[in-house]
């Protein structure tokens, strides 16, 4: 199963994941898609990041008490605070948020050892855990059809580019370190 967190750096934390219905082996379908996503939001104005993985997800709700399976939205009040349950859980959420949290900045990043192939045209550079993926190529021809299909905006890489200086430059400004992650996870240097 493929997982693909995003987060929005500069407004807090925010996320979601998408799940196939069968076994990824080939991480190209999961890159497509956390790659249109990536774009898109690039072009309106948000930088993310993407962990891809594998593992399982499961629907938990029906463990939860009637108090929290009936609250509002999930949330429920516990005197002096908030409590706030999510109905899904699995590995394929851990594994991919514990993936993103090594690395910072506008990345995407794959398990390396959760896939038998990562398409090496679109690698920028790997660890012995993970690879980092650029994102931004113009060579990605199946995450151009996946934004087509899918009614996203895909731009071009000089747009990205682009579009990520400005992002940098506005106020508040990312840290260094998220700065620098990003543009060494394609291989620029600083």
């Amino acid at each position: 199963m493929l997982t693909f967190l995003s987060m929005y750096p500069q407004y807090g934390r925010a996320g979601f994941v998408i799940v196939s219905n069968f076994e990824e082996t080939d991480s190209s379908r999961c890159i497509a898609i956390a790659t249109a996503i990536m774009r898109h939001m690039a072009i309106r104005g948000f930088c993310t990041k993407a962990a891809i993985s594998v593992g399982d997800m499961a629907d938990i709700k029906g463990c939860y008490p009637d108090s929290v399976r009936f609250s509002d939205n999930g949330t429920l009040r516990l005197g002096a605070g908030l409590m706030t349950t999510i109905p899904v859980m699995g590995t394929a959420l851990t594994k991919a948020y514990k993936l993103s949290s090594r690395v910072s900045g506008n990345v995407l990043v794959v398990d390396k050892l959760a896939f038998e192939h990562i398409p090496n045209f679109l690698v920028a550079s790997c660890s012995a855990e993970c690879c980092f993926i650029d994102w931004r190529s113009d060579k990605h021809d199946f995450a151009r059809t996946v934004s087509e299909k899918s009614g996203l905006e895909f731009g071009d890489r000089d747009q990205l580019l682009d579009l990520f200086e400005q992002y940098i430059e506005k106020d508040p400004k990312p840290p260094e370190k998220w700065i620098k992650g990003s543009r060494a996870s394609i291989g620029e240097n600083t």
